[in-house]
């Protein structure tokens, strides 16, 4: 019972903390592969997010989410695709930590009162990354004993964030495991995570690999949950994989090497110099008012010589078909 009232304040405390304005950097219109998502700076308390979806093989723009007031200020229209009504889904940011050069935000989608995702994403430029992970500024807490060295700017602990399958119109299942990076020698561990109801505490747990002793935070806060790498009250980490080579040609960083991406492409880019409600409104309109053209046909017309003279002189002694072509005659006659 103690254990779970903890468990909520914790997480009352952590969603309440670094609650901020839409930062800069999200402020627009955003394309991924099968959407849009438009961020605009608003004074209302609880502001709806704004989804456009690419249906029909991204041949028509569907108006899945948005504010009550866009509905009327832009009529729907009804149809297959287009629902009378949106869905109307507010929205919070929250920075991952409290730190302007990091931009790692918490999107808080709420879906209704009891439905709430939280989805991680870190901004790079006009991108934004769903899988990343945040370099700590320390290689491990202060005060524990260690003999890991950094010796360069990758070297370090990477905190991991709870995956998710990006800004989506439904609620999605929420990540069990997560994950945190160890860089050092050009090597990598990647330490799992697993959501556990214990809770929250900010003490090391450490590990030994190759005569060297390495230290990390025992638990991860992320989107919402508690996530351990330990069982019970061990500080001992188990079962550690083998660490891989240290590449960092494979990953993406911000420029001050603070963000760690592992996906290959971006989840969303953010359109130049389109930055209100008209402008996305005008490329639903222009993709909406095109026409998917014909299916080509299944087989491609051909040029053929039946050489039909050739055929009625073999056919000329056959009485039989004489007889039928002469029917055929004298019906079209």
């Amino acid at each position: 019972m103690k254990k779970g009232f903890f468990l909520s304040m914790m997480i009352f405390i952590f969603s309440s903390l670094g609650a901020i304005e839409i930062p800069d950097c999200l402020l627009g219109i955003w394309e991924g592969k099968d959407r849009y998502v438009f961020f605009e700076k608003t004074e209302e308390e609880n502001p709806c997010i704004t989804i456009v979806l690419k249906e029909f093989y991204d041949w028509y723009f569907d108006r899945a989410a948005e504010d009550e007031d866009k509905s009327k200020l832009e009529k729907r229209i009804r149809n297959d695709a287009t629902h009378e009504n949106a869905e109307h889904i507010t929205f919070s940011v929250n920075n991952i930590l409290n730190d302007e050069e990091i931009t790692a935000y918490e999107i808080k989608m709420n879906y209704s009162k009891r439905n709430v995702n939280y989805i991680p994403v870190a901004v790079i430029g006009d991108k934004m990354y769903l899988n990343f992970f945040i370099k700590e500024k320390v290689l491990v807490p202060e005060g524990a004993e260690y003999d890991v060295k950094a010796e360069n700017e990758y070297d370090g602990i990477w905190r991991g964030s709870a995956g998710s399958e990006g800004i989506k119109v439904c609620e999605q299942k929420i990540d069990e495991n997560i994950g945190a990076l160890i860089v050092h020698r050009q090597k990598i561990f990647n330490i799992r995570y697993w959501k556990t109801l214990m809770p929250y505490d900010n003490k090391s747990a450490w590990f030994r690999y190759d005569n060297f002793e390495y230290y990390i935070g025992r638990h991860i806060y992320s989107a919402g949950n508690n996530y351990s790498c330990t069982t019970g009250r061990s500080t001992r980490i188990r079962n550690i994989v083998k660490p891989r080579e240290f590449n960092p040609e494979d990953y993406i960083f911000n420029e001050n090497k603070t963000i760690l991406v592992t996906d290959k492409e971006p989840y969303l880019v953010k359109l130049a110099g389109k930055n209100d409600f008209e402008t996305l409104m005008q490329l639903v309109k222009d993709q909406n008012a095109k026409r998917k053209p014909p299916r080509p046909p299944l087989f491609s017309p051909l040029e053929l010589d039946w050489h039909w003279d050739l055929i009625y002189y073999l056919e000329k002694d056959n009485e039989l078909i004489q007889k039928v072509r002469a029917r055929q005659w004298i019906r079209f006659e």
